[in-house]
């Protein structure tokens, strides 16, 4: 019987792993393989981006506006995702932008924008924490965390107790808080700009205090108090005991605002005069 027409035989497999014909199989199935993957990819490819690709411009500092007659060319869809208001700078100003400007991205791209917004968010004077008293390094850093705001110092007045401790706040020249009061319903601009007037113990102002109908040792004592000294007395008459003697006339004048060491010059008579209580 011819050996060609007999079956394939399990003793034949060994010599079949080592011919070439399995190799050539092998390779060949490899290589429809590899064909089939980068036909898939080139496919995946041209119904992903349509055969085209664009390069993402920069629109952070460019208005809305003109952002968007840009796009249109490019069948970009602009949206505005966020905004925030920036002292200093018109609304409508894109600020940032994703995908990132140098992108590369297909066309009809949805960009989301964070913008200028036209006008600061607004709050009442009445949530802003007890300012009074407190120190301005500490309230400062707080009204910046919480409120954005800016908080500037004025003045420097002289006050007995600790320094850098806030004696006054105003905003926008309407009082907020001071030793006697605090407003509740005052507007504030967030980012806005609040004023101080900060306690010093040197080298700052100080409101004169009343010293009529004192005596001369009690005007003392409180020039002392508010960091004042007194300038030489005068008289109309000859004074038996000028610490005794009452203060009728001063200068400056009480409530004026002078710096701290400045001298004030008194007027004394000897007896209460008819005005004083």
């Amino acid at each position: 019987m011819d050996r060609k027409a007999e079956g394939f035989k399990l003793s034949d497999l060994p010599a079949f792993f080592k011919s070439r014909l399995l190799l050539h199989t092998i390779v060949r199935f490899l290589l429809v393989l590899v064909i089939l993957w980068m036909l898939h990819a080139i496919a995946l490819r041209i119904y992903t981006h349509h055969g085209q690709r664009l390069r993402m411009p920069n629109y952070a500092g460019v208005s809305l506006d003109k952002a968007r007659l840009h796009a249109k060319g490019r069948d970009f869809r602009l949206v505005a995702n966020d905004s925030l208001f920036v002292k200093g700078k018109p609304g409508g100003l894109i600020l940032s932008q994703v995908p990132a400007k140098g992108s590369l991205v297909k066309e009809g791209r949805t960009v989301y924008l964070t913008l200028t917004r036209y006008r600061p968010d607004q709050f009442l004077s009445g949530d802003l924490p007890v300012l009074y008293g407190k120190r301005f390094d500490f309230k400062s850093r707080e009204l910046f965390n919480r409120f954005e705001l800016v908080s500037r110092i004025v003045r420097m007045d002289y006050d007995p107790g600790p320094e850098q401790h806030i004696l006054q706040v105003h905003y926008k020249g309407t009082a907020l808080a001071d030793a006697e009061r605090k407003e509740e319903n005052i507007p504030i601009f967030l980012g806005d700009t609040l004023d101080f007037v900060v306690s010093t113990q040197e080298g700052g102002h100080v409101e004169v205090p009343d010293l009529m109908c004192h005596t001369m040792a009690e005007a003392q004592f409180l020039l002392a108090t508010y960091k004042l000294s007194m300038d030489n007395w005068e008289s109309d008459a000859e004074l038996g005991e000028p610490e005794s003697a009452f203060v009728v006339s001063q200068q400056p004048a009480a409530g004026e605002r002078v710096a701290l060491g400045t001298a004030v010059k008194l007027k004394l008579q000897e007896e209460k005069p008819d005005f004083c209580e």
